[in-house]
């Protein structure tokens, strides 16, 4: 799939990032700590703050809004807000046991469900044809973003940023091993970006993770004329990360953003069904809803730059607008943009959602 994309972008809002000395529970050379003695629980000096909640600690929370990975809860026994890390449909004011799982940087607790452990069991993993899960007329081709050295400086722009300052983790390769880092993501699942980048060489990279795997790559180097991307790709990024003045850091985004982002790596692509790019966005938006499909939208216009719209499970998680670098929780922007560009080109990319089962496993090892 390629991005069309403006020669001559309109003035962007930089996103603003911030490091701290250290982040705490980032992995290697993080800390498990918390970062304050005003969070959830604390009582006394730092040294006994970490004691205070225990790992798997069992609390009844009352489920309190829902959020893009789970539910804003309050801790009965304490008062304080937390946050339920879950996938499962819980209704507003119900409550249930959780289970403290860790510290989040802005002071706040991160719980699971107690009955979720116990449901759990391993499952081995199965294979599968992505074409016969997809209900929609795909192109023979995979999905696979492809880009030209001359349509930007960074191909990593294409990604949203971390949606919280607090999420932003600078990954220290002088002190610590990559392959250190590496196994941490494997061993925590973790789902969000890593980037890299290094001005001598005028390189950059990207790695998309989804549950500690690689279900996306790019890099790019001076002198190379087509961006690697995915497969290809890994083995450059791996080896650039760990030259002397590599810029590398990390964030964590929700599986609702990250997975549509899958989609444009080794998701299929889908043709439009009408005459005209709006129609088409309009239909093919009606059918996700009713698939509850996972998908990436690109919409390019000459005149007004690129959008990426994320699909999760039927419903539109948001947008990210490539020139002003900005993400935008809502959907009224996405139709205003297709209703006010006559000129807009269109590109669909679908992940199934049998890929996201727990018993497929899918995207590249993170091995060096």
């Amino acid at each position: 799939m390629a991005f069309v994309l403006l020669d001559d972008p309109v003035d962007s809002i930089e996103l603003e990032l911030k490091t701290e000395p250290e982040r705490f529970g980032s992995g290697p050379g993080g800390s498990s700590r918390p970062p304050r003695r005003t969070a959830l629980g604390y009582m006394g000096e730092d040294d006994d703050a970490w004691h205070n909640m225990r790992k798997w600690q069992r609390m009844k929370v009352k489920i309190i809004e829902r959020g893009l990975q789970g539910y804003k809860v309050w801790l009965l026994a304490t008062g304080d807000f937390a946050f339920l890390k879950t996938d499962l449909e819980l209704e507003i004011g119900s409550t249930c046991d959780g289970l403290f799982q860790q510290w989040n940087k802005d002071g706040t607790a991160t719980f699971i469900p107690a009955t979720k452990l116990k449901s759990e069991q391993p499952i081995e993993p199965q294979s599968f044809s992505l074409k016969d899960l997809l209900p929609f007329q795909e192109s023979q081709k995979n999905a696979s973003i492809e880009f030209k050295s001359s349509d930007m400086d960074d191909p990593t722009d294409v990604l949203p940023g971390p949606l919280s300052i607090s999420e932003f983790a600078p990954i220290d390769l002088i002190r610590h091993k990559l392959a250190d880092y590496l196994d941490w993501f494997k061993q925590n699942s973790y789902t969000g970006i890593v980037k890299y980048k290094h001005p001598r060489f005028n390189s950059y990279g990207a790695l998309v993770l989804f549950r500690g795997r690689c279900t996306g790559a790019m890099f790019s180097c001076e002198g190379q004329q087509n961006f690697l991307s995915t497969e290809q790709a890994l083995p450059e990024l791996f080896t650039a990360m760990c030259l002397l003045g590599a810029d590398v850091f990390s964030y964590t985004l929700p599986e609702e953003i990250v997975l549509p982002i899958t989609a444009g790596f080794i998701g299929y692509q889908v043709q439009p069904q009408k005459e005209n790019s709006k129609d088409s966005f309009e239909y093919m938006i009606d059918r996700f809803a009713k698939y509850k499909s996972i998908a990436l939208l690109v919409l390019s216009s000459r005149s007004n730059g690129t959008m990426f719209v994320y699909v999760y499970k039927g419903k539109v998680i948001g947008f990210f607008s490539l020139e002003h670098k900005t993400f935008f929780l809502n959907e009224t922007g996405m139709f205003d943009f297709v209703s006010n560009n006559t000129d807009i080109e269109l590109y669909i990319s679908v992940l199934p959602n049998e890929i996201v089962l727990k018993s497929f496993q899918f995207g590249f090892e993170l091995e060096l």
